[in-house]
């Protein structure tokens, strides 16, 4: 299991599906809908806490406080990719409007992608146990038997403003890609 996040090269043992969902589909919303078209997105949580030791790190975040948004993508009633948005403080407070708007919509499309000073990182992937899935969506079940992979990206707004995007793939859907 590959515990810590580590980047496209260092993750080759994969299935050319596995590694499509990690490093080459950028928008993961707008891939899904095409895919499973009546997939919706539902926010499930969103509240002040701590980034996790592995999440500070990819930061390089000082002070682990932030805002944290948990949402799943869900097909036919099963989460098929949780997702997990960590805010830090600053850049909660300079877009907390955005961010209490967004409600059961994807931060990527309502937002991010449409926000004119933004970069991303690239993709960060390793695996989690199921149990560690449970226990940061606070779920009573275990999600899966067996470990998820996840990927992992930073965005920065403003050139300032930084914010981590991780989604937990609980299920590899069938890719149907988008004409550019």
């Amino acid at each position: 299991m590959t515990t810590q996040w580590d980047t496209q090269r260092k993750i080759t043992q994969i299935s050319p599906e596995i590694h499509q969902w990690l490093f080459e589909i950028q928008r993961l919303g707008k891939t899904l809908k095409a895919s499973l078209p009546d997939i919706r997105l539902t926010k499930l949580a969103q509240f002040n806490g701590s980034m996790q030791p592995d999440e500070q790190s990819l930061l390089q975040a000082t002070d682990a406080d932030c805002h944290i948004r948990l949402v799943s993508h869900q097909h036919e009633q099963k989460h098929i990719v949780l997702g997990r948005t960590i805010i830090p403080k600053a850049t909660y407070l300079a877009y907390k409007e955005r961010f209490d708007q967004l409600n059961n919509h994807s931060i990527g499309e309502c937002f991010l992608f449409s926000h004119k000073n933004i970069e991303r990182s690239q993709f960060y992937a390793k695996k989690y146990a199921s149990q560690t899935i449970q226990q940061l969506f606070d779920f009573t079940a275990p999600v899966s038997e067996k470990e998820i992979w996840a990927r992992a990206s930073i965005f920065t707004l403003d050139q300032t403003h930084q914010l981590l995007i991780e989604e937990f793939f609980l299920q590899m859907p069938p890719i149907k890609l988008l004409c550019p």
